[in-house]
């Protein structure tokens, strides 16, 4: 598999990207994606090839591309700073090495798809459509088989949340800036209502810097407002509503509402972080996110298939924000875009994209032009 990362990625009209789909052999746990019954999301067996080399394999020819022996992970997938909510080095290798089920994924999908594209040129947008939902079935798999669930204070474990749909009804809240729950050896402080105390850790430092930026937002853009509504711009000029972020009366709202939400699912909501100035991420409607991910699902199936390079990494970075302010399922929506993005964008770019550690964070919090401008550079660092 090594191999057809490298064949996948030599620059070039999207045309030559595809021809050089007839020597890839997607995995028989794939193939179905490219049948014309429609998607059956694969399952775990995916995992199984760890290839760590992934965004190494445009340094070497076809013949000479291995995997690396290395443990440490792709740079395609640098481990999310806000998954590392301890000091122990031990826990945080456990953290590291979910890149590489993650760069398996990526892998076998970007291979399933050019297979397709080549047998039938104009299914991108479906076969797009179908890798988003590979991509959340292998994402529920790996929870229920693992019991690898991250979860809140309190918060009983629930693999199905992987799959369960926000709503209007269940909106996505996300707290950022201080959350004590992430330090490491933090007590529960009922007076304040907070965890203080023990050590900062990579995913506290994370959430201060993005709550840091989403007060500068404020600052610029609702001086004296409780919520600023995030505008998504689509590549026809329509504007739709995309996440809000929430100070203020509306963030105390919205930690009631959580706190209420969590006991009636049989959860402690005694130590839920309610005290401190609250800074919260709020999903879009159902309707908006819905225009949102086809708007994504749009923008990839044209960079995997437009021949012009510029235009191509536009929409695949407008392809990236709207995935972001389109959360599907109530957990693992981060995971199942970090795979996504590096599929779609080794077919559409011409070599394995680069991600920021926290791209999730900074597509609900820095707004789009920052955010697709931001990837886009990143994107045209040497290598």
């Amino acid at each position: 598999m090594a191999r057809h990362i490298q064949q996948l990625t030599i620059p070039g009209a999207a045309r030559r990207r595809v021809r050089r789909a007839r020597r890839l052999r997607p995995p028989a746990a794939l193939i179905h994606l490219s049948s014309t019954r429609g998607p059956d999301p694969p399952g775990p067996r995916f995992l199984l090839p760890a290839l760590r080399g992934i965004s190494h394999a445009r340094h070497h020819k076809p013949e000479e591309s291995r995997p690396s022996s290395r443990r440490s992970p792709p740079a395609a997938f640098p481990t999310p700073a806000l998954a590392q909510r301890t000091n122990d080095p031990a826990a945080l290798a456990t953290i590291t090495r979910f890149a590489e089920h993650q760069a398996a994924v990526a892998q076998d999908l970007a291979a399933t798809v050019a297979h397709r594209l080549h047998d039938v040129p104009g299914d991108a947008q479906r076969m797009v459509s179908a890798t988003l939902d590979a991509a959340r079935h292998w994402r529920y798999q790996l929870a229920r088989d693992t019991n690898e669930v991250r979860r809140g204070t309190g918060i009983p474990l629930d693999h199905a949340r992987y799959r369960t749909l926000i709503t209007d009804h269940t909106t996505n809240y996300d707290r950022i800036g201080y959350v004590g729950r992430v330090r490491h050896g933090a007590y529960w402080d009922p007076a304040f209502r907070l965890n203080r105390g023990g050590a900062a850790t990579p995913a506290f430092h994370t959430l201060v810097e993005a709550g840091r930026r989403a007060l500068a937002r404020f600052e610029a853009d609702a001086p004296y407002g409780a919520v600023l509504q995030n505008f998504v711009e689509l590549v026809d000029g329509t504007l739709v509503l995309g996440n809000r972020l929430l100070r203020g009366h509306a963030a105390d709202d919205a930690a009631t509402e959580l706190a209420a939400r969590i006991a009636a699912r049989g959860g402690d909501a005694t130590r839920i972080e309610t005290g401190g100035a609250l800074l919260y991420i709020a999903t879009a409607s159902e309707a908006d996110r819905a225009r949102l991910h086809q708007a994504a699902v749009d923008a990839f199936a044209e960079a995997i298939t437009t021949t012009d390079p510029a235009a191509a990494l536009q929409l695949w970075a407008h392809g990236a924000y709207c995935l972001y302010q389109a959360p599907q399922t109530k957990k693992g929506s981060d995971a199942v875009a970090r795979v996504a993005l590096v599929a779609f964008g080794a077919l559409a770019l011409g070599h394995v994209p680069q991600l920021p550690h926290d791209i999730d964070l900074r597509g609900y919090v820095d707004g789009q032009a920052a955010f697709t401008r931001d990837l886009q550079d990143l994107q045209r660092r040497p290598r």
